[in-house]
């Protein structure tokens, strides 16, 4: 699963110009879904990506279009010195269900 996981987050990224720097995938939590009664695994993924500011801004906005992805933080550093490359950091929870 985490595979899939990785595969599918990092794709994303890669389609916005984005270079990945760092993946981590927690281990799922269910939680109850409110009002209902149904439970789902949540998946705490974090990556650390570089690349332009407007690029980051694209692949937030492609996350948050995205049904069972929630963005839970982003975080960007500007470079103090232009050798340097900007970085973001996405804190995202990825909702899933038994198939």
């Amino acid at each position: 699963m985490n595979e899939d996981i990785d595969r599918i987050v990092t794709t994303l990224f890669l389609q916005h110009g984005l270079e990945p720097k760092s993946l981590s995938i927690e281990t799922p939590e269910p939680i109850k879904i409110d009002d209902t009664d149904s439970i789902v695994d949540a998946l705490p993924v974090r990556m650390v990506v570089t690349g332009q500011f407007y690029q980051m801004t694209a692949a937030l906005d492609g996350l948050q279009a995205l049904t069972g992805i929630k963005v839970a933080d982003f975080s960007y550093s500007a470079p103090t010195d232009s050798t340097q490359i900007p970085t973001a950091s996405y804190s995202i929870m990825i909702y899933m269900t038994e198939q």
